[in-house]
């Protein structure tokens, strides 16, 4: 048996489930610092480098809301980690990523190019 382990997409649809936070674009843009803002895309990988986390906009056409999903997929689980130990460390590596020290939950984001 064959698991993918990152995104499911294809030239139709895509997917994106994690136990994570959803964040207003316009606060991610601040954690910059005084620099000046880029394409959130730029800024959410230079923020997250090396951490794991994923992201995701959502900005496609109509389900553009001004906000960013961030969190690590479930197939990212350790074996032997608990649920609650799994979301304990989403919110250590999201609070050490962006300094956002909120509790995580399921998100789950589909769309489909038409």
């Amino acid at each position: 048996m064959k698991l993918k382990t990152d995104f499911v997409t294809n030239s139709s649809s895509s997917s994106f489930v994690v136990i994570g936070l959803t964040i207003d674009q316009q606060k991610i843009i601040s954690l910059q610092r005084g620099e000046a803002p880029d394409d959130i895309y730029e800024v959410m990988e230079k923020l997250l480098k090396g951490t794991g986390l994923e992201f995701s906009t959502g900005d496609y056409g109509a389900y553009d809301n001004g906000e960013v999903m961030v969190g690590i997929s479930y197939t990212q689980m350790e074996d032997d980690e608990t649920l609650g130990q799994f979301k304990a460390r989403v919110k250590h590596q999201i609070k050490d990523a962006l300094g956002i020290d909120e509790e995580p939950g399921h998100i789950e984001a589909c769309w489909m190019d038409n």
